[in-house]
């Protein structure tokens, strides 16, 4: 996990612009409603604002998330006070933030915790890419890179795509992450429109390129002479930008990504983590996601199990699948954090996966991480919606863990979860 840089404390000066009451475009008014019975519009839109408070702001600790009860109204009185800024927000799920100054943060809280309706009050955290790590890149050659994915033939992908490629139903994940690269020659056509809640507007490419690689290995096109396989062959990517092109977030912007992409999508796949237990605001955009929409939601375990180990969200959020990394042998990666979290594992570690340069270029890297191993997960998932268009999503989960090869410990461990996944026998099963 990567830490915020020092370089985003931002000085006195730039911290009074940030609170300036211009300085939100879109904001609400300090008065009214939070109205939670109404969910997002029913497809992917232009935002002209983001709905949380910018990721400078919540590294300063200026950033607050409240959750309310339906027409909780909150006092303008309240708000000028202490230099307050209300944002937009995630109605769904009953989300208002707050950017305040840092200083003032702790009194605001404590204030706004004994306004009825609220229900819940707290500090936004960073959030971060799963700390994928870049191995050597190498240049495309003629012949497709099949046989350089261990992974694929580790986990009997050819026998699933026997059975079903994903091209029998149109089937979209999202990848909450920092944009896709729809040029990429092993994603063109395989990436359709999406959201924008790091910096808002309607642009979702990636500036960075972690989740270019993470897209690909979910679904970057298949057979046809080109680059990799992806898991999927007919999956759609809807790319869900919540994180900027260094791999930083908040937890606002991811819960207003889950909470989006929801009613559009059958899988979200979250390659990130913000280190702490399951927080109630990432706990109601998950239950949305899963409970009301019907969705797979698959996260990434955490790449510090040599660090401390902490607990990461969503992957520790209840009704998430949290995915743990496995290496060529089957053995835990060494990175791969451990506990409850855990659900199941996948390859992670040496995974080929499309590659944005920095100078723009399309190629394709190495990557260790369960950044890779997750994806894997939602590929597969995927693969099983569109064999089994009529599923809810908890028979997709439970056939993936079902059909898992059993490692370590006999039974469910806090290492492998349940299991390595297959892709064969989760296809083939009867």
């Amino acid at each position: 996990m990567r830490r915020l840089p020092g370089a985003m404390v931002a000085t006195a000066l730039l911290f009074a612009g940030l609170f300036a009451p211009g300085a939100v475009a879109g904001a609400p008014g300090a008065g009214g409603s939070a109205a939670v019975a109404q969910r997002i519009p029913g497809g992917p839109v232009p935002l002209t604002s983001v709905p949380c408070p910018s990721i400078w702001v919540a590294g300063i600790g200026g950033s607050v998330l409240a959750t309310v009860a339906p027409d909780t109204s909150i006092p303008a009185s309240l708000l000028s006070a202490y230099g307050a800024v209300r944002y937009r927000g995630v109605p769904a799920i009953g989300l208002v933030p707050f950017a305040v100054p840092a200083a003032r943060a702790g009194a605001f809280m404590a204030t706004l915790r004994a306004v009825p309706g609220v229900q819940s009050v707290a500090l936004d955290r960073i959030a971060h890419a799963d700390g994928t790590k870049t191995r050597t890149p190498i240049r495309t050659p003629r012949d497709p890179l099949l046989g350089e994915q261990w992974a694929l033939t580790r986990i009997h992908a050819t026998q699933a795509w026997a059975v079903e490629t994903g091209h029998s139903n149109a089937i979209t994940v999202a990848v909450l992450d920092t944009g896709v690269d729809s040029t990429h020659p092993d994603l063109a056509g395989r990436v359709g429109s999406g959201f924008d809640f790091y910096d808002g507007g309607s642009d979702t490419s990636d500036l960075g390129y972690h989740g270019t690689a993470v897209a690909s290995v979910i679904a970057a096109d298949s057979d046809n002479k080109v680059g990799i396989a992806g898991m999927s062959w007919g999956a759609q990517i809807m790319p869900v930008r919540v994180l900027g092109p260094d791999g930083t977030g908040t937890e606002c912007t991811i819960a207003a990504g889950i909470v989006s992409a929801a009613p559009q999508s059958a899988v979200e796949n979250l390659s990130l983590g913000a280190v702490g237990p399951c927080s109630v605001v990432m706990q109601r955009a998950v239950d949305f996601a899963v409970d009301d929409s019907n969705v797979a939601l698959i996260a990434a375990a955490g790449n510090s199990a040599t660090k401390s180990n902490p607990p990461m969200e969503p992957a520790d959020c209840a009704g998430a699948i949290g995915v743990g990394a496995t290496d060529q042998r089957d053995r835990v990666a060494s990175f791969s954090e451990h506990g409850p979290q855990v659900t199941v594992s996948a390859p992670g570690v040496h995974v080929l996966a499309a590659y944005r340069t920095k100078q723009g270029g399309h190629t394709y890297a190495y990557f260790d991480g369960t950044s890779l191993a997750a994806p894997m997960v939602s590929g597969l998932a995927a693969l099983v919606f569109a064999k089994y268009p009529s599923w809810t999503a908890a028979q997709v989960v439970n056939r993936i863990k079902a059909t898992a090869i059993d490692l370590g410990k006999k039974g469910r461990d806090d290492y492998y979860g349940v299991g390595r996944i297959d892709a064969g026998r989760a296809l083939t099963a009867r």
